[in-house]
């Protein structure tokens, strides 16, 4: 299970318009669970990534400098929570039936 490494500090970079802060992550993180966990901060709007680093990985949060502090406080809770999402992403299987139901059923609506 991927998760925070309390014990290490974060990474707070500004720069004139935003402002990015590194979470550290304990232990080694997949390239696939980084690009996963990318997609998924993706889809919710979060300005959010996963980096992987020969030292270690990382959560990299990107703001506007001027963000509201509770704004700030939610951005954050939102991306540590993604690192729950990915790794169940990661342990369940697609459904090929589901999807394959999905699939046609938007090709159903398409031919009218």
């Amino acid at each position: 299970m991927t998760d925070i490494d309390t014990g290490a500090d974060i990474d707070i970079v500004w720069s004139e318009h935003e402002v990015a802060v590194s979470i550290p992550l304990a232990g080694e993180v997949q390239a696939a669970w980084a690009r996963r966990y990318d997609d998924l901060a993706r889809r919710q709007g979060l300005e959010a990534q996963a980096q992987e680093h020969p030292a270690r990985a990382w959560i990299v949060v990107t703001m506007p400098a001027a963000t509201e502090p509770s704004d700030i406080v939610t951005a954050l809770d939102s991306a540590r929570d993604l690192i729950a999402t990915a790794d169940t992403v990661a342990e369940e299987p697609p459904d090929a039936e589901q999807t394959a139901a999905a699939l046609r059923e938007w090709w159903a609506g398409q031919r009218g």
